[in-house]
């Protein structure tokens, strides 16, 4: 009975954490407002459909056009025109549609952890929820990204985030499959890999890595050859599909040459360098990865039926999948916009987080196998996790707020920052809505933003509406010729 009601208690403090952790960003996703692009998807979606057409076959007109002219991500434009056309840019759609997007993805997050931890690595249930607890960290306490696009921006939340969710799924469906040796589960896994290779290029590629390495394990550990080799060639049969698409060479504009690719290959490696350097230096990091390493000290697997070769081998071929993931964008948009497009570096990131974690998971089973007899005494082992977890709470705790992101969030959302800026924003939208004229002068407040919302992108000031962009989704929303944004004096 003492033990049962230790364990409850256990369980309600790694509840209350997590919901801490995670809380602060879904809140955030209340506070959305639909931006240009959102517009755009939206309007020409609803032009196809008041030509006869529904949901479905409006998105699919529009897949096969992208698809020919544009860009080849097959599962990105679908989504993104049945969404944007359904939910129809209201403000209230939209939030609610990325408040279950990134519950989601912290449920998927959790169920693919799960399953490396229990099938893989072959540990008990118990350990699942501190590990995950770290990965959240990960995400949400280390890097403060201007612009969250992949959680507070609607199209990008179809487009990314929802189709990682996907991804993560598919692992998680794949290794069960794997393991258990169930053909609907690898068949409902093939079709996650099929959607998530058609998400956008360094997505489709964080969907064969994650994909491969699941498939590699069922091969040579679980002996599943036959199922391993078709749903991962499935999912790299999708990817290719994506990836030679003819919009994709249309929309480069320019011969895709050999010196582009080793270039962008080389650069795809320098920024890994660079952005582990960047988490290198972030305490946090350290001690998460110290905690981490501390806990697996005390995970030990009842079946060690791995030979867990070259450690150093593996956590090289796994850091260097993240560059294979950053490749695609950086082929097509280079070095310097790489920098700030913080939906790209949101996926790269995440593929570091986990394969940080892997790297771990595969050393303590290289310790384990390679000496069977090590044991970390248990007083020992709890004084060393329990040290380790009081650094890293008293570390969060001292660090400047403005540096860890959900600590940040959830203070500057208790100041009203996001409810302000919201306001800001759909105020604006407001006004277009009901000014007259086919092309309304509108007058706004020059309102600083501080929030890691994406920002409106409005076009401030004059410009040719019939050759110029500018805030053409938006006019062509709310059926305007054109929308002139000045700020007040």
């Amino acid at each position: 009975m003492h033990k049962r009601s230790i364990k409850a208690v256990r369980y309600i403090i790694y509840i209350g954490i997590i919901v801490a952790l995670t809380l602060p960003s879904l809140i955030l996703t209340l506070y959305s407002y639909p931006v240009q692009d959102d517009f755009h998807y939206a309007y020409n979606g609803r032009l196809l459909m008041q030509q006869g057409h529904n949901l479905i076959t409006m998105s699919l007109m529009k897949t096969w056009e992208y698809y020919e002219t544009f860009a080849g991500c097959y599962t990105s434009t679908f989504l993104g025109y049945f969404f944007s056309a359904m939910i129809n840019c209201d403000v209230w759609g939209i939030r609610i549609f990325e408040l279950l997007s990134a519950v989601t993805f912290y449920f998927v997050l959790y169920a693919m952890l799960r399953a490396i931890i229990i099938r893989v690595m072959g540990y008990d249930k118990e350990k699942v929820l501190p590990v995950y607890i770290l990965m959240l960290l990960c995400f949400n306490g280390l890097i403060h990204y201007e612009e969250q696009e992949d959680f507070y921006w609607f199209i990008t939340s179809v487009q990314y985030l929802l189709i990682t969710s996907f991804i993560f799924c598919g692992t998680a469906l794949f290794l069960r499959s794997l393991d258990t040796g169930n053909k609907k589960t690898a068949a409902a896994a093939a079709v996650l890999g099929i959607l998530g290779s058609g998400g956008a290029l360094n997505i489709a590629a964080l969907c064969c890595v994650l994909y491969l390495l699941a498939g590699v394990w069922g091969f040579f550990v679980k002996k599943r050859k036959r199922m391993s080799g078709i749903v991962f060639g499935v999912t790299l049969a999708g990817a290719l599909i994506n990836a030679l698409a003819p919009g994709n060479f249309i929309r480069a504009g320019e011969p895709v040459t050999l010196s582009k690719l080793t270039d962008a290959l080389l650069n795809s490696f320098a920024y890994l360098l660079l952005r582990m350097e960047q988490l290198v230096k972030n305490p946090i990091y350290i001690i998460i990865v110290i905690v981490l390493a501390v806990y697996l000290l005390t995970c030990k697997s009842p079946r060690q039926v791995y030979r867990y070769y070259m450690p150093v081998l593996f956590t090289v071929l796994a850091f260097s999948f993240v560059a294979v993931i950053i490749f695609p964008v950086m082929v097509g948009y280079g070095w310097e916009t790489y920098l700030i497009i913080c939906r790209s570096n949101f996926i790269s990131d995440a593929a570091i987080y986990l394969f940080t974690f892997m790297a771990l998971f595969y050393w303590r089973g290289w310790l384990e196998r390679r000496f069977p007899q090590f044991r970390v005494p248990d007083r020992l082992e709890k004084g060393m996790l329990f040290l380790g977890t009081a650094v890293l709470v008293i570390v969060l705790w001292r660090r400047d707020w403005s540096e860890v992101p959900f600590l940040r969030y959830a203070q500057e959302w208790r100041h009203g920052v996001y409810r302000e800026w919201s306001d800001y924003c759909t105020g604006v939208y407001k006004q277009i809505e009901e000014a007259e004229g086919s092309t309304p002068e509108i007058v706004i407040q020059n309102m600083r933003d501080t929030t890691c919302m994406i920002g409106p992108k409005f076009y401030i000031g004059w410009y040719d509406w019939q050759e110029e962009h500018a805030n053409r989704s938006i006019a062509n929303f709310y059926g305007k010729d054109a929308v002139y944004i000045f700020y007040e004096e």
